[in-house]
């Protein structure tokens, strides 16, 4: 929010969860480069990390996969708008376990940017 300089957060253009006060963020204050979001699956004393997800590997099946839809970044006052193609960037450590697919649309321009994510876990090394 360039007036307040919050952080917030939202699911659509009218629906905000919340915000972060620009106290927690000060050299956040002018903006930012990039955005980034991320997941995380730690495993066990012995070793078995566990499902993402739905437990399935990411796949174009949307009743199996888990997926985030409509994903949109917003720039000062500015409309809300997808990431550019060419800006987003997958990265999985444990590809045998896990997986992320970028899907631009869905299929479907009105769902904006989204991926499919998941797996089974497991033995991951």
């Amino acid at each position: 929010d360039s007036k307040t300089r919050n952080w917030w957060f939202g699911i659509d253009s009218k629906t905000f969860i919340g915000y972060w006060p620009k106290e927690l963020l000060p050299k956040l204050r002018y903006g930012a480069n990039y955005v980034a979001w991320g997941g995380i699956a730690i495993a066990d004393k012995q070793g078995n990390s566990p499902p993402m997800g739905s437990g399935h590997m990411p796949n174009n099946d949307y009743k199996r996969s888990s997926f985030f839809r409509s994903i949109q970044i917003m720039m000062d006052q500015s409309p809300f708008f997808p990431p550019a193609d060419d800006t987003t960037v997958q990265y999985v450590d444990k590809s045998g376990c896990y997986g992320i697919v970028d899907k631009k649309d869905c299929g479907r321009k009105e769902l904006h940017y989204c991926f499919t994510f998941g797996g089974t876990g497991g033995q991951c090394g």
